[in-house]
């Protein structure tokens, strides 16, 4: 089967939507079709992690991820491991990252003829994937962005919802490369954290804008503003800031970051920072030797540091 073959089979379904079940459970019998007619499986692919040897396969991005992480002395771990647990774990702050290897059991719970009916067995799995490609962008980030100029505990709170936004701009760029079908395995067990999209775009400058500010008003979600109030800045600000982008793209961006997970903004995101931002505080402290910092401002309208943060992070990326 070829990769054009596959991806016209896959099926989309939201998440957590009564269709996830039976969506997943058709594309990883396509998957294992896929896989069976594979002579080689991707160099540096982890045993047992789901679609990793894939994903290296097919998305120079993920490459690219993974080459860095691993360049910068970054360890993986076959563990047994939660999502819940992955999300919040003061682990984040480490260059190693755990996952379970759960690949081998997914694709039995789809295909064998004893277990093809439960739906409930198969999506418990995917409470047991992480995202690689996430987990590994905060390690990178926490080595490539310079520290925040304010370190009072608010100062480190927007500094934590601004990598937050970029590693989330990261997901969004992986999952346009892959497009949505091609996403949909990795997003429907938990292993990618975007969907994807169809966005198009004639230059890498057009595209490197609208992730800006799909990346910008996930900060403000961060930051808890209302969606309303999001919608209204990013069309104030849009004009003078990104003049050349189109306005369907600049709404495209905005309704894309503002689907983010409400439980992750309201809840994970909040109790990871008041049960780890002491712990924070110490670990940036010990990058007080490098000169540059982000001015990440009380007012958001100011977004100049930020900006060229984002911009260096693309670079790296290769975006």
């Amino acid at each position: 089967m070829s990769l054009d073959e596959l991806a016209k089979r896959l099926r989309l379904a939201p998440w957590r939507s009564k269709r996830q079940a039976k969506a997943l459970r058709a594309n990883l019998t396509q998957y294992v079709k896929y896989r069976g007619s594979r002579k080689k499986v991707a160099k540096g692919a982890l045993p047992g992690q789901a679609f990793d040897g894939f994903y290296l396969a097919v998305s120079p991005l993920f490459r690219r991820s993974r080459a860095r992480f691993l360049a910068q002395g970054g360890k993986f771990e076959a563990r047994f491991v939660t999502s819940p647990r992955s999300l919040s774990s003061a682990i984040l702050l480490e260059n190693r990252i755990q996952y379970s290897p759960t690949e081998d059991e997914l694709l039995w719970q789809a295909t064998d003829p004893a277990e093809r009916g439960s739906d409930e067995a198969l999506l418990r799995l995917v409470g047991y994937s992480t995202s690689l490609f996430h987990e590994q962008s905060h390690r990178i980030l926490w080595k490539l962005l310079p520290p925040p100029a304010d370190q009072s505990e608010a100062g480190l709170s927007r500094y934590l919802n601004l990598v937050e936004s970029i590693v989330i701009g990261l997901d969004m760029a992986l999952g346009d490369e892959l497009g949505p079908k091609l996403s949909a395995l990795g997003y429907q067990t938990g292993t990618l954290y975007d969907p994807g999209s169809y966005a198009k775009f004639d230059t890498r400058r057009d595209r490197r804008n609208y992730l800006h500010v799909a990346i910008r008003a996930t900060y403000l979600a961060l930051e808890l503003y209302e969606k309303k109030d999001v919608r209204r800045a990013m069309r104030a600000w849009a004009p003078a800031w990104m003049p050349n982008l189109h306005r369907e793209a600049v709404a495209h961006a905005v309704d894309r970051a503002l689907r983010l997970d409400v439980a992750f903004v309201r809840v994970t995101n909040l109790l990871w920072q008041e049960k780890h931002l002491p712990g924070f505080g110490k670990f940036i402290a010990r990058a007080k030797g490098k000169r540059a910092r982000v001015a990440l401002e009380k007012d958001p309208a100011d977004w100049i540091g930020p900006y060229l943060a984002i911009e260096a992070v693309f670079t790296a990326f290769g975006l």
